[in-house]
């Protein structure tokens, strides 16, 4: 028995009082009971004849039990406190510094892209849940008595069963021998209880008598309440009575020299003990499954314990990425006039690897190349329209959409966006002809490296980076304060007070 725990008290004022708790407590309790019932029979002699008979019974019963309990108690204590405890909660904005910057002259494109968050939203939704790789245990639903000796096994592998013994034998055959040595004028007596193991019963018995005798020498046989004369060497079939426990066995023999007698008892499992071993491997298997799906259920409630305890948003440089990334995708797809349907230069080998598809790649290389060099992405501009410009059935779910950042929250709502596409310095005419024909690179190949359409693939990465080139600021930057759904606990007592600074901002006081 486990118990962990915390608990703080205290007060403030005459008459209140606060408790905050956290227990935790863990009760286990294993019974194991182990009974062994022997029982020896009693030594039958008679006439140099003796048995020995031995029963044993092993039986073990192991029993878990565990209990969990948690309980977590909240409150407030200012029991070291000189006055009382006031907590205001303060909602944050976030401000941005915007600032205008001149490119020089370039051709524009103004489109208009439909709920720029679309397919967003719809990965998300489609995300797999937490626990999605767990394999939950297939329910076993079998009684004991649909468990037989041939589908059993596949069970026991299934659930990793432990402790399962095999079914017992449909037959058995327990073994008897005398001998002995008589006179002619005395004969000799043997009696024997022959031992049928536990779930067995006796269904027939051999007899195989060889001797030497004088003459009108004989033996008599009793075996089960069967009786039989034999004057010679004899070989005696015997139909038994199903007995269990014991089956009787007694011979005497008259005028009768040196003999051997052979007793053989064929046995067959009763319906008691096969309904026995079926009732234990039940039992096993059960154990083992509820044990995997305790082990699955356990391992999911941790995995959406902590899908619950994780910080919510991103990082709002993540969340720029990603909206530039869709934009220039819905963008990319209302310029070009396709969606996208054929892209993919990736087939399969013969040893099922995904490998570059090479009849593909260059055509589609080409194509990719003009559209991300020919239009100056980082330069793209953008502004959500509010989500009633979308599609009317979903204005209950997109009005309701929040995120820590709201420039991320205004592109899962929106409903509409307005973009401005700049074309690369150098690339008017070959977007122009593309315009008019349909061709990229003005019809021809990739611009060599002495090409003006050539573009380095340092520069790409320059603008990816937004490092700095030759654009040149216009007028002074200003602050854009934005709401967000994160606040603050201010620990004062008083209401907050802000005061204009010298640079014209509002600061607390």
């Amino acid at each position: 028995s486990l118990k962990a725990g915390l608990t703080v008290s205290g007060s403030y004022g005459p008459s209140i009082e606060f408790t905050a708790s956290a227990d935790f407590a863990l009760n286990t309790s294993i019974e194991q009971a182990t009974k062994v019932a022997t029982d020896y029979s009693k030594e039958v002699t008679n006439r140099a004849t003796s048995r020995v008979f031995e029963r044993r019974r092993e039986e073990r019963i192991l029993k878990t039990i565990e209990v969990f309990e948690e309980k977590n108690t909240h409150g407030v204590d200012n029991k070291a406190g000189a006055d009382n405890v006031i907590g205001q909660y303060q909602w944050l904005e976030k401000v941005y510094e915007a600032q205008i910057f001149n490119y020089g002259k370039r051709m524009l494109f103004d489109i208009m892209l439909p709920e720029p968050a679309a397919f967003w939203l719809y990965a998300v939704s489609s995300a797999p849940p937490p626990g999605n790789n767990l394999v939950k245990p297939p329910p076993f639903t079998l009684t004991p008595a649909d468990l037989n000796e041939w589908n059993y096994m596949p069970y026991v592998a299934k659930y990793q069963v432990s402790g399962v013994t095999p079914p017992p034998d449909p037959y058995i055959t327990v073994a008897k021998t005398f001998d002995g040595r008589g006179t002619q004028d005395n004969g000799v007596t043997k009696t024997a209880e022959i031992p049928v193991s536990t779930g067995y019963r006796a269904i027939a018995g051999t007899v195989t008598l060889w001797y030497a005798r004088w003459s009108g020498g004989s033996v008599d046989m009793g075996f089960g309440g069967n009786m039989h004369r034999s004057s010679d060497n004899d070989f005696w079939y015997v139909a038994l009575g199903n007995e269990e426990g014991t089956v009787a066995f007694e011979a005497k023999t008259w005028k009768a020299a040196d003999f051997i007698i052979g007793v053989e008892v064929q046995c067959q499992r009763t319906q008691g003990a096969l309904d026995d071993w079926k009732l234990k491997t039940h039992a096993a298997i059960m154990q083992a499954y509820l044990k995997m799906l305790r082990d699955y259920e356990e391992q999911l409630a941790a995995l959406q314990v902590q899908a619950a305890q994780e910080v919510q948003g991103r990082n709002p440089d993540e969340n720029a990425r990603l909206i530039r990334v869709e934009i220039k995708k819905g963008a990319t797809s209302v310029f070009t006039a396709q969606q996208f349907d054929a892209f993919g230069a990736i087939t399969t080998s013969t040893q099922g690897y995904p490998q570059p598809d090479l009849t593909v790649l260059a055509d589609q290389g080409r194509y990719i190349r003009f559209f991300e060099q020919a239009l100056d992405w980082e330069q793209m501009m953008f502004f959500f329209y509010p989500y009633f410009w979308g599609r009317k059935y979903n204005w209950p779910n997109r009005a309701l959409l929040q995120d820590v950042d709201p420039l991320f929250a205004d592109f899962i709502r929106a409903g509409s966006a307005r973009v401005v596409l700049a074309v690369r310095p150098g690339f008017e005419h070959a977007i122009a002809h593309f315009l008019d024909t349909g061709e990229i690179w003005d019809g021809g190949d990739l611009p060599p490296i002495t090409s003006p359409l050539y573009v380095s693939i340092i520069e790409e990465i320059r603008e990816r980076d937004a490092a700095p080139g030759t654009e040149v600021a216009q007028g002074d930057p200003w602050d854009v304060r934005l709401p967000t759904t994160l606040i603050k606990l201010r620990p004062e007592a008083s209401l907050p007070a802000w005061q204009k600074n010298a640079q014209g901002e509002w600061v607390p006081v």
